[in-house]
């Protein structure tokens, strides 16, 4: 929505400012690249995986054994990378505020499972380990 138009524009402006210059240093672009490109990647992986786990189980596999919601942290690295192969400001900006969401959702969603999956009447034992 809103979120991501408003994000669009922010970076879009620097991005195509007449002054806008680009980084110097090729590792932050192709490192920047190569960051979002994995992170892309996990991304779909993890919402393939999500889609096949049936309702009310317990997501397993891939990186859902260690983080609960491993897809908001794929699009952070995306984004972390995006913002080092263009470093503006408003991309930067945009990129702390995205982070913070996504702490905020996925607190949220590993909360819903530990409450939903506490291990008693027969439910499942939410994993301790991962963090969210």
């Amino acid at each position: 929505g809103s979120f991501y138009a408003g994000g669009a524009v922010m970076i879009g402006y620097f991005v195509n400012h007449p002054l806008y210059t680009p980084p110097s240093a090729s590792i932050l672009i192709y490192g920047g690249f190569s960051a979002f490109v994995l992170g892309e990647v996990f991304s779909l992986l993890c919402h393939v995986s999500l889609a096949r786990v049936p309702p009310s189980t317990i997501p397993r596999g891939f990186l859902f054994n260690y983080i609960t919601c491993p897809y908001y942290t794929s699009d952070t690295v995306a984004w972390i990378g995006f913002h080092l192969a263009t470093c503006t400001a408003g991309g930067w900006i945009f990129m702390l505020v995205h982070t913070i969401q996504m702490i905020k959702w996925a607190r949220a969603r590993h909360t819903a499972y530990l409450k939903q999956f506490d291990g008693r009447e027969g439910r499942a034992q939410y994993p301790r380990h991962r963090h969210c």
